[in-house]
C-alpha cells in the first residue's frame, strides 16, 4: 500500500491572466501526469510556462522548481495550483523540495577563454554549426545549414522556441511583389517598392543589403507558405508608412498576418522543420563567450552548460539590447521613459561577443521599430495597437488635452509621445473596443476584458470620464471637455484640431478605460555590421572568419524610418538563410 492514494486531483491558483486550473495524477507515490486544463493566460507570453513547468515538476518530483524567464506569474500560478492539488492527496510536503534549474544562469565573463588551441579536445558538444538564438533568424539559419548537410546545434537562453521576438510578435511578414498580392489582383513592382524603401531609409539602410533583401523577401514568403505558415489574403494590409508617402509612390499593402495573428505560427513551423532536419536544441542556455583559434577563426562558444565546438562556425542571432538599460540610456535615451515588449534576454549578448573579437558596430541608435507600448506586467510593455489598427481612441497628456493625431504612423507617435510632459500620454478608449478582445488593444494581447491589467493597476476603468480622470490624476473637467470636443468632431467626421483621418468614431460607450502609453520597442536594430553574405565584419570591414550573424543582433537592414511591420522578421529570415547556406561553404 503506497503512502498516497492513486488518483487524479484538481487544484487552482491565480496566474498572470486569471485563474489557472490543473489536474495532477498520482501513481505509485509519484507525480505521474499534470494537465493544465484551463487558464486565461496571454497566448505567446505564457505558453513557455504552460509547456515547461508541468514537465519540470514531473522530472524533479517537486512543485518547487524555478519559474520560466519572462513568464514568472504564469509559472508560479501553475506551481501553486499543483501544490493545492497535492494537498488534497495529503502529499504536498512530499513534493516540496526546492529544485534549481539550469535556467538560473550565472554569467562568468571574467574567465579568459577567448583564445584556445585548434587542438582543444575537451569540448562538451560538437557540431558543424552552432546557432545562438531560436527566433526567425536563428531557425532559418539552422534549417539552411542542416539542409546543406550540416550538423547543427541551436542554443537558446529561454525555456523553449515560443519565447523569441518572432513568437511574441503579431505575426506579420513584410514584402512587396508577392504571390499573395498577385492573387488578390494588387499591382506592385520592384521599382515602386524600392522608391518606398529608399524614402523611409533616408540613406541609413545598407544599400547592398536592401538589394539582396528586396530580391529574396518574396521568395522567402513562398518558402514559409510551402512549409505550412498560413497568411490569409484578407489579413493583408498596409503595415508601413505608405499612405504618408503617396507622393513618392502609389500605396499598396505589403504586410501579411499569419492565420493565428501571432508570430508563434511562424516559430512553430520553423522549429518543426528544423527538428525534422535533425537540428539539436539546448534550451535555458546562456552564450557567454566565443572561442577562436590561434588564427582568430571562430571555432566554438562557451555557455553556462559547457563548451560547444563549431567545426564550420557560429551564427549569432541572439537579438538586440532593448532590455539593457545602460545601453538604452547611451544610444536611445528617448526610450528610457518606456520599455520593451521583446523576448526576455535582450541585453546585447551577441553584439558584445562580436565586439570582443573586434567586430564593427553601427546604427546603435536605431530600434527595430519606434512604437508605443503600455505596461501590463513587471517586464512587459506590449505594443498599444488600438490607434495602429485605426480604431477609435484618444491620446491625452498629463494636462488632460490632446496634442497629436492618434493615427500617426507609430514611428512618429513614439517621438511625439517622448516630447510630452513625463514622456507619456494616456490612451483613452471605451467598452466597444474592449468588447473586440485584447488582441486589438495590445500585442501581445491583453487579457479578456482587460481584467488582469486592471486588477494589477496597469489599466484604469470607470463608468464615467470624470471618474477615470481622478484615477489617472488629470483634472476631471478638462478631460471631460477634451472628450466632448473630440466626440463632436468625430460626429462631424473631421478632426479640425490635428487632422486625424482614420478611426473617426466617438469614444462614448461606458465604461471608459485608460492606459499609460510610452515609447516602446520590441528590440533594437543596431549592432554587428555584416555584409550581404551575413559575415560579421571587423573594424576594417573585413570578415571575421567563422562568424556570421542575422536579425536584431545586426545593423543595416532598416533605415531612419521602419519600412513596415513585419520587416524585422522578413530581413531576419533573409539573412538567416544566407548565413546558414554560406557557413556550410567555409
Amino acid at each position: 500500500m503506497g503512502k498516497f492514494k492513486d488518483g487524479t486531483y484538481e487544484g487552482s491558483a491565480e496566474g498572470n491572466g486569471g485563474n489557472i486550473e490543473v489536474k495532477v495524477n498520482i501513481l505509485n507515490d509519484k507525480i505521474n501526469t499534470i494537465e493544465v486544463k484551463g487558464s486565461g493566460e496571454t497566448n505567446g507570453v505564457s505558453d513557455p510556462a504552460i509547456e515547461t513547468i508541468p514537465s519540470r515538476i514531473i522530472d524533479n518530483q517537486s512543485y518547487n522548481v524555478d519559474a520560466v524567464t519572462g513568464a514568472s506569474k504564469t509559472s508560479n500560478g501553475i506551481k501553486n495550483a499543483v501544490k493545492n492539488a497535492l494537498t488534497q492527496a495529503g502529499a504536498e510536503s512530499e513534493f516540496s523540495i526546492r529544485v534549481h534549474q539550469s535556467e538560473d544562469v550565472k554569467e562568468n565573463r571574467n574567465e579568459k577563454t577567448k583564445y584556445t588551441s585548434s587542438t582543444k579536445t575537451n569540448w562538451d558538444y560538437e557540431s558543424d554549426v552552432v546557432v545562438i538564438g531560436d527566433g526567425a533568424a536563428g531557425l532559418s539559419a539552422a534549417i539552411e545549414a542542416a539542409s546543406n548537410g550540416g550538423s547543427v546545434q541551436v542554443i537558446e537562453y529561454t525555456a523553449n522556441h515560443l519565447s523569441s521576438n518572432t513568437a511574441l510578435s503579431g505575426g506579420v511578414y513584410y514584402s512587396g511583389c508577392t504571390s499573395i498580392q498577385r492573387k488578390a489582383g494588387i499591382e506592385d513592382s520592384m521599382k515602386e517598392w524600392r522608391k518606398y524603401i529608399d524614402a523611409v531609409s533616408d540613406g541609413y539602410a545598407d544599400k547592398d543589403m536592401m538589394d539582396v533583401w528586396q530580391k529574396e523577401a518574396p521568395k522567402n514568403l513562398d518558402w514559409l507558405l510551402d512549409m505550412g505558415v498560413k497568411f490569409p489574403q484578407d489579413l493583408m494590409y498596409m503595415s508601413g508608412n505608405e499612405l504618408a508617402l503617396s507622393n513618392v509612390t502609389k500605396p499598396v499593402p505589403r504586410g501579411y498576418i499569419t492565420s493565428r495573428q501571432s508570430g508563434s505560427e511562424m516559430s512553430d513551423v520553423l522549429y518543426k522543420k528544423a527538428k525534422e532536419l535533425g537540428v539539436q536544441f539546448s534550451f535555458s542556455t546562456l552564450a557567454e563567450r566565443l572561442f577562436t583559434d590561434e588564427n582568430n577563426v571562430v571555432i566554438g562558444i562557451k555557455t553556462n552548460k559547457g563548451d560547444f565546438k563549431a567545426n564550420k562556425g557560429v551564427v549569432i542571432a541572439s537579438a538586440g539590447f532593448s532590455r539593457n538599460k545602460e545601453w538604452i540610456r547611451s544610444f536611445k535615451p528617448e526610450l528610457s521613459t518606456g520599455g520593451s515588449f521583446g523576448s526576455a534576454r535582450q541585453q546585447g549578448d551577441g553584439i558584445r561577443m562580436g565586439m570582443d573579437l573586434g567586430a564593427n558596430i553601427s546604427n546603435m541608435w536605431i530600434t527595430q521599430a519606434d512604437t508605443i507600448g503600455t505596461q501590463t506586467s513587471d517586464t512587459m510593455w506590449p505594443c498599444m495597437v488600438i490607434a495602429i489598427w485605426k480604431l477609435p481612441c484618444m491620446f491625452v497628456s498629463s494636462d488632460g488635452k490632446r496634442h497629436m493625431p492618434e493615427d500617426m504612423y507609430y514611428e512618429y507617435q513614439a517621438k511625439e509621445i517622448a516630447k510630452q510632459d513625463g514622456g507619456f500620454v494616456w490612451s483613452i478608449w471605451d467598452q466597444s473596443i474592449t468588447d473586440k478582445g485584447g488582441q486589438v488593444i495590445t500585442v501581445p494581447a491583453a487579457s479578456d476584458g482587460c481584467e488582469n491589467e486592471i486588477k494589477n493597476g496597469y489599466f484604469k476603468k470607470s463608468d464615467t470620464i470624470e471618474g477615470l480622470a481622478k484615477q489617472i490624476d488629470v483634472d476631471p473637467e478638462t478631460l471631460k471637455n477634451t472628450l466632448d470636443h473630440y466626440n463632436e468632431m468625430m460626429r462631424n467626421g473631421k478632426d479640425t484640431d490635428f487632422g486625424r483621418k482614420t478611426g473617426l468614431k466617438e469614444v462614448i460607450k461606458a465604461p471608459f478605460y485608460a492606459a499609460k502609453t510610452v515609447p516602446a520597442a520590441c528590440d533594437t536594430a543596431g549592432g554587428l555590421t555584416i555584409n550581404t553574405d551575413s559575415q560579421v565584419l571587423d573594424l576594417w570591414k573585413k570578415p571575421i572568419k567563422g562568424l556570421y550573424a542575422a536579425g536584431s543582433t545586426t545593423s543595416g537592414w532598416r533605415g531612419k524610418i521602419y519600412q513596415g511591420s513585419g520587416t524585422a522578421i522578413s530581413t531576419a529570415i533573409c539573412f538567416g538563410r544566407i548565413a546558414g547556406k554560406n557557413i556550410m561553404k567555409d
